[in-house]
């Protein structure tokens, strides 16, 4: 295994070689959930709760919550 980082460390006048190896592997083992009589792999209905439906994963998209700004200006008459 090839190390990550190398270099000495030094202590007045004592110099010792250090190498850093990662801790961990990067391997992602994928888990799924299962029905446990047959093994099916289960499915997650996707629900949109403003229209009321299950919605197609073509129809989903990634995106963030952001907070709302309000003007100084404005907030004086709330």
């Amino acid at each position: 295994m090839a190390s990550v980082w190398s270099g000495y460390l030094m202590f007045g006048l004592i110099s010792m070689p250090v190498r850093l190896f990662p801790a961990a592997r990067s391997k992602v083992i994928p888990f799924h959930m299962v029905h446990r009589p047959d093994h099916v792999r289960i499915k997650t209905p996707l629900y949109c709760p403003k229209d009321q439906r299950i919605v197609e994963r073509s129809e989903i998209v990634k995106g963030f919550a952001a907070v709302q700004l309000v003007d100084t200006a404005s907030r004086a008459h709330l």
